[in-house]
């Protein structure tokens, strides 16, 4: 399944805005480089858990990051 393009539009965007390449932002995500580039790319979906983990490597809310998706993130994550 692909990505929604909102989501990459917002990765897109907040990389770019934040100068962080693709190894940067799976360094301070906890994620590692391939799984970053098939999110870029569209070609895989992250799962909550994961979105919060970009939010936070993009120094983001993950509400914010979460709702460019279809997802929603279980109520311990909406803090």
């Amino acid at each position: 399944m692909l990505m929604n393009t909102k989501f990459v539009g917002y990765l897109e965007k907040n990389m770019a805005d934040l100068g962080l390449s693709v190894p940067e932002l799976a360094r301070r995500s906890g994620l590692d480089n391939g799984q970053i580039y098939r999110f870029v790319s569209g070609e895989r979906q992250p799962t909550p858990e994961t979105i919060v983990k970009l939010a936070r490597g993009l120094r983001k809310p993950a509400t914010e990051a979460v709702s460019y998706t279809h997802l929603t993130l279980p109520t311990i994550y909406s803090v």
